[in-house]
């Protein structure tokens, strides 16, 4: 990486407040009018400093069972139709590419209702879904390799 490269991402991380280490999470069903989405997660990872966590749930269509996803199809038209953005439902596999060469922390890549469910407080209410792919979100986490 260049001086010039690496004084701009110090400033970046200046301006975002970004210290080390730091954790970030991205929730996500759409990015706007135009599919940043990617771009923009890939932008976070340059900044965080090394040691650093991202955490990510995103909608997806894959592997739901066939009700659920008639019912996403239904959902995304009515929000495409009533919103100026439009809703994107990622595959597995473009949802896992969004870490990037970030170590994946256990369990993996899992559905939202597997993501530690021991960890939920004595306030929380739990919602419970037939089966896990019933909850139609992809989940994972990572940690920014030295």
């Amino acid at each position: 990486m260049d001086v010039q490269h690496r004084d701009q991402q110090e400033r970046d991380r200046s301006l975002a407040g970004l210290r080390p280490p730091t954790s970030s999470t991205s929730t996500t069903s759409q990015d706007g009018v135009t599919d940043i989405g990617p771009e923009s997660v890939a932008r976070l990872r340059e900044l965080l400093p090394v040691g650093s966590y991202l955490g990510m749930t995103h909608i997806t269509d894959e592997g739901v069972p066939p009700d659920v996803g008639e019912n996403l199809v239904e959902l995304k038209r009515m929000y495409d139709t009533s919103s100026s953005s439009k809703g994107i439902w990622r595959s597995h596999k473009e949802i896992e590419a969004m870490l990037g060469d970030f170590e994946v922390l256990a369990p993996g890549w899992t559905w939202l209702t597997e993501w530690h469910p021991e960890d939920t407080g004595p306030s929380v209410r739990p919602i419970a879904f037939p089966t896990p792919n019933h909850a139609v979100g992809w989940a994972g986490a990572g940690r920014k390799p030295r």
